[in-house]
């Protein structure tokens, strides 16, 4: 079957998975897989509901609901927001994470206490359970608020964890780990949609700048220190080049990434593929650089994601022939041998690219800013 007609069947058929994750009590809550959830995993709200919304606005199916669904939606998400004492306290959560890692943190407090003596020797930094649990919520945070802009929406107060021109901005990136790209990277991003949406004319600056300064230009990765491995470079870089679109930086060096990214064979998780996908749908839109080879490239990428695919639910699973089985360190299925939302949206995501790459004229699927 060709891509082309691969594609369309996905489009149409994949409403029918969604749907089939939808709660009955409430339409808005969805579950994270068809089956094996645990309890906390079916009771998660905020994050598999934007998921869900993303998943619809890629394949078109937005545009196609009511106006009162559309409100009634936009409202549910808004409803995670925590009202503060000023702009910078306005954060998104959903309470029963917060309410698993307490009890989490609970089990594991005497580690902790471990963790902070290595910290404070200089030896060697762990991330403590509650940096994990702040930059969860900080990413929780990110992702309600793209959701809402991504559809045409804001929330209900500002949000922003550094005043403009605030030197703890600066701080701040520095302290985060970037021998590990990809999750410094994501924290990264999450700074400049705050940015962006508020406006911080100086932080998106500072962004900027330091983002020259991460750059390798060996290679076109963003991190300090030792080389990380390719899979990790790419997926660090990803998380960079999604902050960078938001505050409309262009990436630096295109052709050293599209020169890495074709050397690589991803993982088969979801992650991996779209991430990989992601930097060579973006540096193609500013260079014909090694064209025929990135499509051959992509082509081949389309057939690895299929190997996702369940036609019997019409859906994907993150991981081939297993779900998707934690959200930010939250066990939320037992990984069975079922499509799931998180795997499905980010193949969907990678797809619409691919399909965009390839200037395949038969697709309207639209392209997702993260």
């Amino acid at each position: 079957m060709k891509l082309n007609t691969k594609l369309l069947e996905t489009q149409e058929k994949n409403i029918l998975f969604l749907e089939s994750l939808q709660s009955t009590d409430n339409i808005n809550h969805f579950y994270p897989a068809i089956e094996g959830i645990t309890e906390v995993g079916s009771n998660l709200s905020l994050g598999f509901s934007c998921y869900a919304l993303k998943t619809y606005y890629i394949l078109g199916y937005w545009e196609a609901l009511s106006q009162k669904r559309k409100e009634g939606w936009i409202d549910f998400i808004k409803g995670f927001q925590i009202k503060g004492d000023n702009d910078y306290l306005n954060y998104f959560e959903d309470p029963v994470y917060v309410s698993h890692y307490k009890k989490e943190f609970n089990n594991i407090s005497p580690k902790e206490n471990i963790k902070k003596i290595i910290n404070f020797t200089g030896l060697r930094h762990y991330q403590t359970y509650n940096e994990k649990f702040k930059n969860s919520i900080r990413a929780e945070t990110k992702q309600a608020i793209s959701t809402l802009y991504e559809v045409g929406a804001k929330p209900n107060y500002p949000y922003n964890e550094f005043e403009d021109s605030d030197s703890s901005l600066l701080y701040f990136l520095n302290s985060l780990d970037w021998a590990n790209p990809w999750s410094a990277g994501g924290q990264f991003s999450a700074i400049c949609v705050f940015s962006k949406v508020n406006n911080l004319k100086n932080n998106i600056n500072t962004l900027e700048k330091f983002s020259e300064k991460l750059l390798n230009t060996e290679n076109g990765g963003y991190y300090f220190g030792k080389r990380p491995n390719n899979s990790l470079l790419i997926n660090g870089a990803m998380k960079v080049l999604t902050g960078l679109d938001w505050i409309g930086t262009p990436i630096h060096k295109p052709k050293k990434l599209i020169d890495l990214c074709l050397t690589i064979t991803p993982n088969s998780e979801g992650c991996d593929i779209v991430d990989i996908v992601y930097v060579l749908y973006k540096c193609t839109k500013i260079t014909e650089y090694r064209k025929s080879d990135i499509h051959r490239y992509l082509q081949n990428m389309a057939e690895e994601i299929y190997k996702h695919y369940y036609s019997e639910y019409s859906g994907f699973s993150y991981f081939i022939n297993k779900s998707q089985h934690e959200y930010y360190g939250v066990e939320t299925t037992n990984g069975l041998k079922v499509p799931d939302l998180h795997g499905n949206l980010l193949l969907v995501w990678a797809l619409s690219m691919i399909s965009s790459s390839l200037d395949i004229k038969s697709s309207s699927w639209k392209i997702l800013k993260p």
